[in-house]
């Protein structure tokens, strides 16, 4: 969704975290990825047919990283392709960073409305506070990015992350930006080191938390971060995809 350097402690994640994300917080945020989505347009757009068809071409197919692009704020996530479990995956590993990869892609949520992922997280950060910016790190997240259709600076986000410490099926604020809305997919120590696959109705989510019918998704994102805490994580992405259940 990330350039490169070494955060050496908490206060200076901190302080790299601010500057940084003065492109991720409020305003300044929605221009960048608003940018991102407006450069040469879509990837591709999808029309769905039999899941079996369609769930390489509409996202993240881990055995192929060409379509996606770096999105860089503090300090360089390493990703790498591997394999695990008799599967294929991107391996994320954060020490005192925050990037990830971005996707430009338009889908139609009228038709494919469900949001299908997997991943494998290996361990969290413990109780920090994800809904300050001091504590605004997660071991894994996925992003669904859809900007206004005339006011492209209007960009908003769904964040799906296994949470540190707050409850599975809570929500909050992102720290940074009334954009974003975190949603707790999973948190805290339950299930780590095991494949999860989930999934979620991306329509009925940005109605949900924006109050708004949102018909088109122009951008699809994963990030594992750790510059504010300062920490280390590990963990797995598999293949995402829309869907029409």
């Amino acid at each position: 969704l990330l350039a490169m350097g070494t955060i050496e402690s908490t206060e200076k994640a901190m302080q790299g975290k601010s500057r940084q994300k003065f492109r991720y917080g409020a305003v300044a945020w929605s221009l960048t990825l608003a940018t991102v989505l407006t450069l040469g347009g879509a990837d591709a757009a999808f029309t769905p047919k039999a899941i079996g068809e369609t769930r390489f071409a509409v996202a993240l197919n881990a055995a192929d990283m060409s379509a996606w692009q770096p999105w860089r704020f503090s300090g360089e996530t390493r990703y790498t392709l591997v394999e695990i479990d008799g599967r294929r995956a991107v391996k994320a590993v954060s020490d005192a960073s925050a990037s990830g990869y971005y996707r430009r892609i338009t889908v139609d949520l009228n038709q494919a409305p469900v949001l299908r992922w997997s991943w494998r997280v290996e361990n969290t950060y413990g109780q920090v506070d994800e809904t300050l910016k001091a504590g605004d790190d997660s071991p894994a997240r996925v992003f669904v990015l859809s900007s206004h259709p005339l006011f492209f600076w209007r960009t908003q986000a769904l964040a799906y992350v296994w949470s540190n410490a707050q409850p599975a099926g809570s929500d909050w604020p992102s720290a940074y930006t009334s954009s974003e809305r975190v949603i707790a997919v999973r948190s805290g120590q339950e299930g780590l080191g095991e494949w999860h696959q989930e999934r979620r109705n991306v329509r009925d989510d940005f109605k949900r938390y924006f109050g708004k019918e949102v018909r088109y998704v122009d951008a699809v994102a994963f990030m594992t971060d750790s510059d504010n805490t300062g920490r280390r994580a590990v963990a797995y992405y598999g293949d995402i995809f829309f869907a029409e259940r």
